[in-house]
Order: structure tokens, then sequence, then C-alpha cells
């Protein structure tokens, strides 16, 4: 299922380390890796200037829903386009 959802970069939400340099909000990547937006049959859509961990933030709950058997699948802007 990981290999299928095609992430940026192979990333836990395990591995995330919060401290005072970095832009990641724990909150939400902790509701975020809860997957309660799946559940909720949502989409998650991540836009921000360049170098502001889009991919680090998407990739880490996609992963967590991966290692429940949900399907997963990162588009980047330009695939969808």
């Amino acid at each position: 299922m990981l290999r299928d959802a095609n992430f940026a970069i192979d990333v836990c939400i395990e591995d995330i380390r919060y401290h005072t340099g970095r832009i990641i909000d724990k909150k939400a990547a902790s509701s975020l890796a809860a997957r309660t937006y799946i559940e909720k049959r949502l989409n998650v859509v991540v836009s921000g200037r360049n170098g502001s961990e889009k991919s680090y933030t998407i990739c880490t709950p996609g992963n967590a829903a991966c290692r429940k058997l949900y399907r997963v699948k990162y588009y980047r802007t330009p695939e969808l386009l």
C-alpha cells in the first residue's frame, strides 16, 4: 500500500520532531494521524509557500492511514492539472 500511495518522502508520524524552528503544528498533525477525515470521507489539501514542509506534513498521516490498510494516493498540484 505504501508503494501504491506514491509518497514524495517516506516518513511516519512518529518521526516528526517538533521544535521551534519547524513550521509543523503538532495539534494538526495529531488530528490528521487520527484519520477522522477518512471516516468523514473528506479530502486533505495542503497549500503553502516553497519550503514550508507541505510534503512532510501530508505524507505522515498518509503513511499512518496506509498502515491501517486504507488506500492512499499522494498527488502534487501539477499532476492534477
